[in-house]
């Protein structure tokens, strides 16, 4: 008994291809993306002050692949400066995708 034309097993044979080619240049874009964010971070240079805890701000999703624009970038870093002059209020920044980490001195 045959299921599927040997037309439309053709079809689906050549969509499963492309779709592997396409998970493959994926993949490559991916790992050239980390490497890419792997030398940045040996180039970041930032200076602490004693005492002070360091907090890290990440901007993004990695588990959706999402990878905010320039604009949200901006707007994160207004609001972060923002937040550091006001000595009245405490300043609640919040961006879909932010994780901030707070690293303790050792």
């Amino acid at each position: 008994m045959k299921i599927l034309s040997d037309k439309t097993y053709e079809k689906m044979r050549h969509e499963a291809m492309q779709a592997k080619d396409t998970i493959q240049d994926l993949e490559g874009e991916v790992k050239d993306l980390k490497n890419d964010i792997a030398e940045l971070g040996k180039k970041t240079v930032f200076k602490s002050k004693k005492g002070r805890p360091l907090l890290v701000f990440k901007l993004g999703d990695p588990g959706k692949g999402w990878i905010p624009g320039e604009g949200h970038e901006i707007a994160l870093r207004k609001r972060i400066k923002d937040a550091k002059i006001d000595e009245v209020y405490n300043i609640l920044i919040f961006h879909y995708g932010l994780d901030v980490q707070k690293v303790e001195k050792k």
